[in-house]
């Protein structure tokens, strides 16, 4: 089973209009000290309140572990390195031509 979706108000965006609030059927946004809040434990990740949101003030985010994070920066690293090794192969043998 994959990791579920989770959202989050960036307080430095969202200006409190409601309009998440609004559109919210599970009733998960609420406004809060001039700021839009979400309730992780109502929401159920349908994502209508990003769409919502004219000042693009909710952004999806998915928890991983430090363990996962730094596997896949380990793997993305390796992958790169690879990349790069490919490339100046390719210099090489472009050079000879």
């Amino acid at each position: 089973m994959g990791k579920q979706s989770m959202f989050k108000v960036n307080k430095d965006l969202c200006l409190a209009c409601g309009r998440c609030a609004i559109t919210c059927f599970r009733g998960a946004i609420s406004l809060e000290f001039g700021q839009a809040e979400i309730d992780q434990s109502k929401c159920n990740g349908c994502g209508i309140c990003v769409d919502a949101c004219a000042q693009g003030a909710i952004v999806e985010y998915v928890p991983v572990s430090k363990e996962e994070l730094s596997q896949t920066v380990s793997d993305l690293k390796s992958r790169t390195e690879e990349a790069l090794r490919k490339i100046e192969a390719l210099k090489g043998s472009s050079m000879r031509d």
